[in-house]
């Protein structure tokens, strides 16, 4: 999928492009504004394995799969009340539960990432 033109999820409903490839070469994909934020669920899967005949972007960038922006990606969706938090409790490799501080504005189905702090790496 080469994107040169506007792509603007329609906001009635949940949108999942699904490509083997995608450059958003000239163009841009937009979900919501600054200022209305996209209500549904927006989801961009790339597919392909690393055994696949590569797709050429230029000379120089080739790749079995890839997502690549060099015009504009404009995501704007609804944020959680909590969008930074603490461990209360350690987390230990292979659990399936973390304890933390705040939760507030979370739902089922919702992506977290889990970092060291700043104050003490391990």
């Amino acid at each position: 999928m080469i994107i040169d033109g506007t792509l603007v999820a329609d906001d009635t409903r949940n949108v999942n492009i699904t490509a083997n490839a995608i450059f958003i070469r000239a163009g841009n994909i937009t979900a919501g504004s600054s200022s209305d934020a996209f209500q549904h669920q927006f989801t961009i899967q790339i597919n392909g394995h690393k055994e696949d005949v590569g797709y050429y972007i230029d000379p120089i960038i080739a790749g079995s799969k890839y997502f690549v922006v060099t015009g504009s990606l404009n995501l704007y969706g609804k944020t959680p009340s909590t969008i930074s938090t603490y461990l209360t409790q350690s987390a230990f490799s292979g659990s399936s539960t973390i304890n933390v501080g705040s939760s507030t504005g979370w739902v089922v189905g919702d992506s977290i990432a889990i970092a060291p702090s700043f104050s003490n790496p391990y």
